[in-house]
């Protein structure tokens, strides 16, 4: 994946936030194109005023719910940072960024590692923590666009159950639970891409 970053990949941030990951990557690699879709305006506004204070020409963002995701076989890497669990419909969105990336494409995801079984999560102490999270704000803006309200703490097991069956992908968690597929493969290990992505950014 470092080699295509360097060389000119086209990349796209699922749920980009204030747009600092897609900004920090394409001025890392500015061979690459990056595009970052979220549904705020104050996010996007944000990731635009900051890219244009680093200079940066190869980062676009735009308004958008990827519910309404239209892209064919486009991009070398899509990314989802602690976002798909926030999404009105997951499956759709999982199912529309599958498309979007080229046959050799990469899904990179980063959520909470936690598991879907609540009694499982009792002995951490960040669980009241996530449960609030959850419940105050994920679900909430899940369910506010008549969505399934997965919230933070949707877990493991919930994931690898989400992608088999709608991507034919099998995860491997790591802290946070790192994951990452390719549309071609089953499986690809995320560490190496993971340490060398911090090292460049």
């Amino acid at each position: 994946m470092i080699d295509k970053l360097l060389g000119g990949a086209s990349v796209l941030e699922i749920g980009c936030g204030r747009g600092h990951a897609s900004n920090l990557m394409a001025k890392a690699f500015p061979n690459s194109k990056f595009f970052g879709y979220d549904f705020s305006e104050q996010g996007v506004e944000a990731g635009i005023k900051e890219s244009k204070e680093m200079n940066l020409t190869n980062v676009e963002f735009e308004i958008k719910n990827v519910d309404t995701l239209t892209d064919s076989n486009k991009y070398d890497l899509a990314m989802a940072f602690d976002t798909i669990h926030d999404q009105d419909h997951h499956t759709t969105v999982l199912s529309k960024i599958c498309e979007a990336l080229k046959l050799d494409g990469t899904f990179l995801m980063q959520d909470i590692a936690a598991s879907s079984n609540t009694k499982e999560n009792i002995q951490n102490p960040l669980a009241p923590t996530l449960y609030t999270f959850s419940t105050m704000h994920c679900m909430t803006v899940s369910l506010a666009q008549d969505g399934d309200g997965l919230g933070t703490v949707w877990g493991r097991q919930m994931a690898k159950q989400n992608f088999t069956i709608y991507l034919k992908a099998f995860l491997s968690f790591f802290f946070l639970f790192y994951s990452t597929f390719t549309k071609r493969l089953s499986f690809v290990s995320l560490t190496s891409l993971d340490s060398d992505v911090v090292r460049y950014c």
